[in-house]
């Protein structure tokens, strides 16, 4: 867990080698899709094909670790400058043109809330009596920014947890890192944050409140939903399920989508979950399926037609599933080294069609 990501793979791209490997045009769910680079801090729209048809790569940012497309064009950004190294959110125009800036210490995720305010997860170094023996550690906070204010609010995930030893028990992480402040345990690392978005399934449980927030942990092998008004912890799951987990997801049918690395197993898979039973109700490899493995990052998305996109990161490709398994569209990241190394991906979100064209000025 204490290793840092990887910008390129093992494998070889070809200057010129097909992009899109396998297309079945009957059974793909129609869409362009959003591909994020970490290292060249660039993030791409392909068509089905494999075409490029638009891109962002603004100057000054170091990295990029997910982005998120709204209806307007508008490109939201986590990522980290290069003259800091500072985690910090950017919001971009469809022409590549900053509208917004804010070093927070932001991380790994974020996303567009109702009204313009944005939510993303945050960290800090930090002691607190009682955790990893008083020595540093790097906590993580779910934060609301407002682009006309700043943060006007942040919440504390280790003290989330710490305040309900009921629903979870930390697990030892001996490796450290350096910091600043001398050895620096990263408690928690999360990599995901969603605000829970079905309430009509509160009766069935209350994880799926108004207010609540999905959160992925992945240094201690916890998916959590975390109370935003009392800071409790109202489920958690994945301990001895889950290994280094990413980009945890909530579906229209209460279940929970979670791509799952594997880091204990060396294999990768991605789970839905019925959070009530905690029942694994999908998974992909099926039993039995030809295996995958990606250390670092990760992603899963479930299309509008039950397929799911998934991104085999560390090996710089991405494919599309059906419900039974079956490889429908395969894509390779083209970008590669000097040596010809394939450039790694983030992660993969695929948009709706009419979305795309609408903003390309397409009919």
């Amino acid at each position: 867990m204490a290793l840092g990501y990887l910008d390129y793979s093992d494998e070889i791209a070809t200057p010129g080698e097909s992009v899109v490997t396998q297309f079945d045009r009957e059974r793909s769910a129609p869409g362009y899709n959003l591909v994020v680079s970490r290292q060249l801090a660039k993030a791409e729209l392909f068509d089905a094909e494999g075409r490029v048809v638009h891109a962002w790569q603004p100057p000054g940012v170091k990295h990029f670790s997910n982005v998120e497309l709204d209806r307007r064009g508008r490109l939201l950004v986590s990522g980290a400058a290069k003259d800091a190294g500072t985690g910090h959110l950017i919001v971009l125009d469809w022409n590549g043109q900053v509208l917004f800036e804010e070093r927070i210490g932001s991380h790994h995720d974020a996303e567009w809330r109702p009204g313009g305010t944005i939510a993303a997860l945050t960290r800090q170094r930090r002691r607190l009596p009682g955790v990893a023996d008083g020595q540093v550690i790097r906590d993580n906070s779910i934060a609301l920014v407002d682009p006309s204010q700043g943060v006007v609010w942040e919440r504390s995930l280790t003290e989330s947890l710490l305040a309900s030893p009921e629903r979870f028990r930390f697990q030892r992480l001996p490796r450290m890192k350096k910091g600043s402040l001398g050895p620096m345990i990263d408690l928690l690392h999360a990599n995901s944050l969603e605000a829970m978005r079905y309430p009509e399934f509160a009766e069935r449980h209350p994880l799926y409140a108004e207010g609540n927030w999905l959160v992925s942990i992945r240094h201690q092998d916890t998916l959590a939903v975390i109370d935003g008004a009392s800071g409790e912890v109202v489920w958690s799951y994945g301990q001895k399920i889950l290994s280094g987990q990413h980009d945890a997801q909530q579906l229209p049918n209460g279940n929970l989508l979670v791509f799952d690395n594997g880091l204990s197993r060396e294999s990768s898979r991605v789970l839905e979950i019925d959070p009530v039973t905690e029942a694994i109700v999908w998974q992909y490899p099926p039993p039995g399926g030809d295996p995958f493995f990606t250390f670092a990052n990760g992603s899963s998305q479930r299309l509008p037609n039950g397929n799911t996109l998934v991104a085999d990161s560390d090996h710089g490709v991405a494919f599309e599933v059906t419900p039974a398994g079956e490889t429908v569209w395969h894509f390779r990241n083209p970008h590669r080294d000097e040596e010809g190394h394939r450039a790694t991906i983030v992660r993969i979100k695929r948009y709706p069609t009419e979305w795309v064209k609408k903003l390309l000025g397409k009919p």
